[in-house]
């Protein structure tokens, strides 16, 4: 019964961490397009819409960076519980 859900609560934490990588690759493609549009003919709203994107990769890198030490140390578990017994 607890191993059950360990193990569903280290499958939540790997689905967020995939959704949360995907989520950073999609908006990284968004700030390449902006970052080109804005070099090609720069536009004081092209330039606040980059701003704001470049804000959000960040904050979704640190969200990512979070997800996959969480993960991580859920999977450390997982292992040193196994070497125990």
């Amino acid at each position: 019964m607890q191993m059950d859900r360990r193990n569903r609560q280290r499958e939540i934490w790997r689905q967020k961490m995939l959704k949360t990588g995907n989520l950073l690759l999609d908006v990284l493609e968004f700030e390449r397009y902006l970052k080109i549009r804005y070099l090609r003919k720069p536009a004081d709203d092209l330039l606040a819409q980059w701003r704001t994107c470049r804000r959000t990769v960040n904050q979704l890198a640190q969200d990512y960076a979070f997800a996959v030490a969480r993960y991580r140390t859920g999977l450390r578990s997982k292992f040193s519980a196994r070497i125990r017994t």
